[in-house]
């Protein structure tokens, strides 16, 4: 059977984050797959897509200890008119 959905996975809380939530994807289709009787095969999987798009690292920022970004110019110079 031919799987009529697809399915798009957006990464980017690291690259191992996007990649192990896509193996966790395919294990439970699998289960649904082997509950169903229906034969587990390749084309059987829904079409799916991993999109790991790297993020600025907001380290400083969570931890608190990055100063504002100016609203003006958005660096964290504070020097503007604001």
């Amino acid at each position: 059977m031919i799987a009529p959905h697809v399915v798009g996975i957006l990464g980017g809380m690291g690259p191992a984050a996007g990649s192990d939530f896509s193996r966790l994807f395919v294990n439970a289709c699998e289960a649904v797959l082997v509950a169903r009787g229906e034969p587990v095969t390749d084309q059987a999987f829904p079409e799916h897509w991993l999109a790991q798009v790297p993020q600025p690292d907001r380290t400083e920022a969570l931890l608190g200890e990055k100063k504002r970004r100016c609203p003006e110019c958005s660096r964290p110079c504070g020097n503007c008119r604001r």
